[in-house]
């Protein structure tokens, strides 16, 4: 059977036993949870400044080997708790992201399969902590601009099908063009919208 990263990551018991002498198990535990486990990077996180040692080392060492494009990727979609076709379609303008994803998760252990239908995917939390912070860093307005429609998108959780039918819709029309389509004023057309019928049971 395959070994995948899952299998690779030092649990906290693991962890703790190995260090056990050397560096204090409080210290093991927040290591463990920094780097997610992670063999090489926790030996560093749990050293004096470990979190800036481990963030150089991502940074210098494991980003550095994988391809530009695939870091690109991961970087404009880290606002994103869990990676999904649609939404990455979203933020980046794209039409592929799914396949990306799956592509991805056969080519680098950064990115991981949560499902069994291989349509959710999560990068390694450490890496996307690091992306998230360098597009803020180097892009601070782009960066805004992609947390904020994240939180919209998390918040709307719609399904990969429902995204594709909400990109093809055509723009809602204003209330001057609803009122032009009905020979109504505007004034009139803006009339349901401030006050609703009594039949719909609002005041």
């Amino acid at each position: 059977a395959e070994i995948g990263a899952d299998e690779l990551r030092m649990r906290t018991r693991e962890a703790v036993g190995i260090g056990a002498g050397a560096v204090g198990e409080r210290e093991i535990e927040a290591g463990v949870h920094m780097t997610g486990g992670w063999a090489a990077c926790l030996a560093l996180a749990v050293q004096p400044d470990g979190a800036r040692h481990v963030r150089e080392y991502v940074a210098d060492e494991v980003l550095a080997d994988e391809d530009p494009d695939a870091v690109r990727f991961l970087e404009l979609t880290a606002a994103l708790d869990e990676l999904r076709g649609a939404p990455c379609d979203d933020l980046l303008g794209a039409e592929d992201s799914l396949a990306r994803l799956r592509a991805l998760a056969r080519a680098t252990p950064l990115v991981s399969v949560v499902n069994g239908a291989g349509t959710r995917f999560r990068c390694e939390p450490l890496v996307r902590a690091i992306l998230r912070d360098r597009l803020a860093e180097r892009e601070p307005e782009r960066a805004a601009r992609l947390s904020a429609r994240a939180v919209t998108l998390s918040g709307a959780a719609v399904s990969e099908a429902e995204m594709r039918v909400l990109r093809r819709l055509p723009p809602s029309p204003t209330l001057r063009q609803l009122g032009g389509r009905l020979c109504l004023s505007p004034h009139p057309a803006n009339t349901p919208t401030r006050r609703p019928p009594r039949q719909l049971g609002v005041s």
